[in-house]
């Protein structure tokens, strides 16, 4: 797994982790929500890290939304989470 810092000046705004061309997580400070910050986090994990995948519980749905908003789709769904509790899993493809 890669874990990458993300800055804007000397201020974190949030990291990612990678393994192999699948996106582990993205997180970003709230406060940098909607300021196009997320989008070229992950435009430069796609193209640099050749990122296709990604998965995000169901009940997120502005995570759901800015994946799909920036091509990938569902490809498979999982009624449970890693941890086996009932929270559906949504696998996400780039298209």
């Amino acid at each position: 797994m890669e874990i990458l810092s993300w800055y804007i000046n000397d201020n974190l705004i949030g990291f990612s982790a990678t393994n192999k061309h699948h996106l582990d997580m993205l997180f970003l400070d709230p406060n940098y929500f909607g300021k196009g910050y997320g989008t070229l986090i992950l435009r430069h994990l796609i193209t640099n890290y050749h990122i296709t995948t990604v998965d995000v519980n169901e009940q997120n749905t502005s995570a759901f939304n800015f994946y799909t908003n920036h091509g990938f789709e569902i490809s498979s769904r999982d009624m449970k989470d890693g941890m086996n509790l009932p929270y559906p899993i949504l696998h996400l493809s780039l298209k």
